[in-house]
């Protein structure tokens, strides 16, 4: 199969036309944050159960059993949706729009003072990741010409695999961090996840400037 030269080479990848080597390093880079994000949030759930919430250990897993499926009944409704509309609008106003209402999600998550308000908290970060996923899952097909395709997604799967590396050795470990420096296992938390969704709000500025924001129109034969 034979690349479009009428785009340019990054390194081993043909990307579409239209598409910039920025757009390529910054799709990348959100690539990342948005596994470790996703990662951060079921790392960090039980010390939020526990230590703000003071959820008995026996209860534990029904309550995070319980949030994750209620994630997902949202994620599926709102998924196709979100993606038709991305066809119409561009990737990447779907994807700021998706992160900024992510990273509002998680700045009221550890302010939750019941298991209800946790599950409305839980409403709004399902609906920022479900709509930054479709942006960032649809995007990865669009950036890279037929021929590198593969190993555009096998690039990104190796480096999306360090977000978790990230989030294990980084980000877990905030709260342990805050409490040293004398903060409440309530406040400390409450950092971890203040942290998390300044991430987010970064994420989305990388994203509003280095993403490319037209739409993408295929012929295949």
């Amino acid at each position: 199969m034979e690349a479009d030269t009428s785009g340019i080479k990054f390194g081993p990848f043909w990307l579409t036309p239209s598409v910039s080597r920025v757009n390529a390093v910054t799709y990348f880079f959100s690539s990342f944050m948005f596994v470790a994000l996703a990662t951060f949030l079921g790392f960090i759930q039980p010390y939020i159960l526990s230590e703000v919430l003071q959820i008995p250990a026996d209860q534990l897993g029904t309550v995070t059993g319980r949030l994750s499926a209620f994630h997902e009944c949202i994620a599926l409704f709102i998924m196709g949706a979100i993606g038709a509309l991305s066809d119409r609008t561009g990737r990447r106003i779907i994807c700021v729009v998706g992160m900024l209402i992510w990273a509002v999600g998680l700045a009221l998550y550890p302010l939750a003072d019941s298991v209800l308000q946790l599950f409305g908290f839980r409403f709004v970060i399902a609906i920022g990741v479900s709509t930054a996923s479709v942006a960032v899952i649809a995007t990865m097909q669009d950036y890279p010409q037929e021929p590198s395709r593969g190993k555009w997604t096998g690039t990104n799967s190796f480096i999306t695999s360090f977000a978790i590396l990230l989030v294990s050795v980084g980000l877990a470990r905030l709260p342990r961090i805050f409490q040293g420096a004398g903060f409440t296992s309530v406040d400390a938390g409450r950092l971890t996840f203040w942290v998390s969704a300044s991430l987010a709000v970064f994420a989305a500025l990388v994203i509003r400037f280095g993403w490319y924001g037209g739409r993408f129109a295929r012929i295949e034969k």
